[in-house]
């Protein structure tokens, strides 16, 4: 600086021209310095985008991969321990950086708002060179290389549209979204891309697709259901990221991800949280199929061992499935989800398992049993709520006889009577009752219908279970039926509650209607026609 001044305020011999005027102050010329670097300086090759997001920073910032940056495939190295006191998963905000506000801010709050433009520079030029498009929305400008089709051009107004049910589902003033905005990029081919610079090399590899500040990254798709359903999984944890500050431990992030991605989409309407009632109608989905299949090779995986998942794990679709199972089991669980729902409160806390574990203390054992039913019976259109079980411990039956209601709407039901170990008990079922109405109603009776078969077991024929009260290890006794059916003479061979239902699926519950009456006898013996064991 100090020579450009020298050059500016000495004249050189035999050029008179350069002799600055007496009136210009050697600041004035100071400042004639400044606007020449200044100019010099703006030359260099822009940092901000051309297509700036409404709402974004002025700040532009290189994030590495972090805790924010989710994918189906590259995910942050946090494994909660859910039975351990000393859980140190420590979320990370948007910026990437570990979030240390106290538990219980509020949601939503200028304090967890971290408004982030786009890092990628977008040149029209070299877009429109590798044949790539924009397509515009409210809360998102896609960029592709897929031509227009009718499953194409709408996706920014089904992002547009998620984000009304994302501030439904966390509880966001949607006012607070107005200027909240994202950049995706749909890829069919990815060297287009990287010719217009819209693939950065700081991006891990990932194999579907992928979240990082105020841009998602997804590749093309088999079906037009599983592409929205990439999109709407990526919106997610931008959305969790940007408005509650984190998205917390991989187990809870990557199953509200593939919940709140599982949809309904019908003449321009959206339903997130959508349990799927058929596989076609969500192609190449495939989360019950993994499951299926996990269970076939490997066993039913405990609650606790979901939540246990590391987060390496997440490499593989497999973990993502189980996260799936999870949340939407107890999302739409009437006994559980206000409790589920209520851990996005504590996101950046890095006691978040612990919470959760807290919250389901008292009945975890109830809940671990649940969970066992609903993935040996999960099928496409399971009904949680009417398969809720109805918990109630039961009492010893008096010398008199007595008579039970079985609905046949629902899942099992405690008769309230407790059977005690090594007594005969005499059980008689009556009653008629409808399991379908689609053309004509089946009526049915407590031996069930033999035109078909549940299971192994004649649809709609009386099962029953005996549960023992207090706390419980291995497979459920209420996975272990046995047929009751018109009349069943049993002997218990462990105390506890009798619990009943018709054999149905889970899916096929809704247009059942009708009861069973169960009259239940205690017999000083065992000597009858029809008898039997229940263990």
């Amino acid at each position: 600086m100090q020579h450009m001044i020298r050059f500016l305020t000495v004249p050189s011999a035999g050029h008179p021209r350069f002799t600055p005027p007496a009136r210009y102050s050697k600041l004035a010329v100071q400042l004639v310095c400044c606007a020449i670097l200044s100019v010099t300086w703006g030359c260099r090759p822009p940092q901000n985008h051309e297509d700036r997001v409404p709402g974004g920073s002025e700040r532009h910032t290189s994030l590495s991969t972090t805790e924010n940056e989710r994918s189906v495939n590259q995910l942050p190295k946090v494994s909660p321990q859910v039975r351990s006191k000393s859980i140190t998963n420590v979320p990370q905000n948007s910026a990437g950086q570990a979030d240390t506000s106290p538990a219980g801010t509020a949601r939503g709050s200028d304090s967890n708002h971290h408004l982030q433009a786009t890092n990628t520079v977008v040149n029209p030029q070299l877009m429109s060179a590798a044949g790539i498009r924009k397509l515009g929305g409210k809360h998102i400008t896609l960029y592709t290389d897929l031509p227009h089709q009718p499953s194409i051009d709408p996706l920014p107004s089904v992002f547009d549209a998620a984000v009304a049910e994302w501030c439904r589902y966390f509880q966001i003033d949607i006012q607070k979204t107005a200027d909240w905005h994202l950049h995706g990029y749909l890829i069919q081919n990815k060297d287009r891309f990287i010719t217009a610079g819209l693939f950065s090399d700081d991006l891990p590899p990932f194999l579907h697709g992928f979240q990082r500040g105020s841009e998602i990254w997804f590749y093309d798709q088999k079906s037009d259901y599983y592409r929205r359903h990439l999109m709407l999984h990526e919106g997610t944890h931008a959305f969790m990221n940007h408005f509650l500050g984190s998205g917390g431990p991989s187990w809870y992030s990557e199953g509200l991800a593939e919940l709140l991605g599982t949809h309904h989409w019908e003449e321009a309407r959206l339903a997130l949280r959508h349990f799927p009632q058929h596989r076609d109608e969500v192609p190449y989905w495939g989360r019950i199929k993994i499951i299926r299949e996990d269970m076939a090779h490997s066993g039913l995986r405990s609650l606790q061992q979901v939540v246990d998942t590391g987060a390496r794990d997440y490499l593989k679709v497999n973990p993502y499935a189980w996260s799936w199972a999870v949340s939407a089991f107890l999302d739409g669980h009437p006994a559980y989800c206000h409790r589920f729902r209520a851990l996005q409160n504590y996101v950046t806390d890095p006691l978040f398992s612990q919470h959760f574990l807290d919250s389901f203390q008292t009945d975890w054992n109830q809940l671990e049993e649940e969970w066992q039913l609903f993935i040996l019976n999960l099928v496409y259109g399971y009904d949680i709520p009417r398969e809720a079980v109805i918990f109630q411990p039961g009492k010893p039956l008096s010398k008199q006889p007595a008579t039970v209601i079985v609905k046949t709407d629902r899942g099992w039901q405690s008769s309230g009577i407790r059977l005690e170990t090594g007594v005969s008990y005499h059980l008689q079922a009556t009653g008629r009752y409808q399991l379908a109405n689609q053309l004509q109603p089946w009526w049915c009776e407590p031996n069930g219908v033999t035109i078909r078969y549940h299971q192994g077991k004649p649809l709609g024929i009386l099962l029953g279970s005996i549960r023992p009260e207090g706390e419980r290890t291995g497979l459920s006794q209420l996975a272990q039926s046995k047929i009751i059916g018109l009349q069943q003479t049993l002997t218990s061979q462990t105390a506890g509650t009798l619990y009943l239902r018709i054999n149905d699926s889970a899916a096929e519950l809704a247009d059942n209607l009708g009861e069973v009456k169960v009259r239940i006898q205690r017999l000083t013996s065992s000597k009858t026609p029809t008898s039997g064991k229940l263990n």
